[in-house]
């Protein structure tokens, strides 16, 4: 599949709805079929009580062939200081690629492998 990652929906505050969402689609140009969760929601990266606004993102594939997110969030405990660079692994369900819980991680996770 071709992915098409984009973010959006109102940004930033408490009460923001900013995500990532994503589309595939088996050929470059389309036609790309939008993805929707368990919950019917457009989703695959939404905010927690830790971090809002998920979003900005970018894929990469470190050198055991393994996909990463890369993107920003505002960190809830300290708002004023800016989006904060935050990256998690993608795996892949039905064709889908998947973010453990569907929300940044509380806590330090493993890195790409890069050497």
């Amino acid at each position: 599949f071709y992915y098409l990652y984009y973010s959006g929906d109102n940004c930033c505050g408490a009460n923001t709805h900013y995500a990532v969402m994503v589309a595939r689609s088996k050929n470059p140009t389309g036609p790309f079929e939008k993805f929707s969760n368990k919950s019917g929601k457009p989703f695959i990266l939404n905010k927690n009580d830790r971090w809002l606004a998920p979003g900005h993102n970018s894929v990469i594939t470190d050198k055991k062939g393994q996909d990463w997110m890369m993107y920003h969030a505002i960190d809830n405990r300290d708002p004023e200081n800016g989006r904060v660079f935050l990256m998690y692994k993608i795996t892949y369900e039905n064709g889908w690629p998947k973010i453990s819980g569907g929300t940044p991680s509380v806590s330090k996770s493993k890195k790409p492998k890069v050497e």
